[in-house]
């Protein structure tokens, strides 16, 4: 089976280094799904983003991540973010109470300037992602039972 190097990285740590078969990646503008052989490419990742990366033996990972960029190129992908985090990693019972955190603070606009509000429709974004990762990843284990 043809794969390429995947490599998730943060200041922090090494998130996962895999051979992997396909990665599908939140860019500026939509998403992208990277393959083997795919033509080389530099890009902007967002900001609350969802990764989806089916390695070698077709087990799936589930990658919530925040900001970054891609580089693909000669078949090895680097991946480069401010965080992220595994599907479980993430507790989805405080990533919703963090969510519904934000909306409060996010009805209460007369009170922010502009960095403010762009810091929690960031915050809500992120534990959206953090959310939906979690429910996918749980979603995909209850399949595989």
């Amino acid at each position: 089976m043809t794969s390429f190097t995947l490599k998730i990285i943060t200041p922090e740590r090494i998130i996962l280094e895999k051979e992997a078969v396909s990665a599908t990646l939140p860019v500026l503008g939509g998403q992208i799904t990277i393959l083997p052989n795919h033509m080389s490419i530099i890009g902007a990742l967002t900001e609350g983003g969802d990764m989806i990366i089916r390695d070698i033996s077709e087990e799936m990972h589930f990658i919530s991540s925040v900001g970054g960029c891609l580089e693909f190129h000669n078949n090895a992908l680097t991946i480069l973010v401010n965080s992220a985090e595994t599907a479980e990693e993430i507790d989805e019972n405080e990533a919703e109470k963090a969510k519904m955190r934000a909306e409060e603070l996010r009805k209460n606009t007369e009170h922010l300037d502009g960095e403010e509000y762009a810091s929690i429709l960031a915050t809500i974004e992120r534990e959206a992602s953090r959310i939906r990762i979690a429910r996918r990843n749980h979603a995909h284990r209850q399949q595989r039972s």
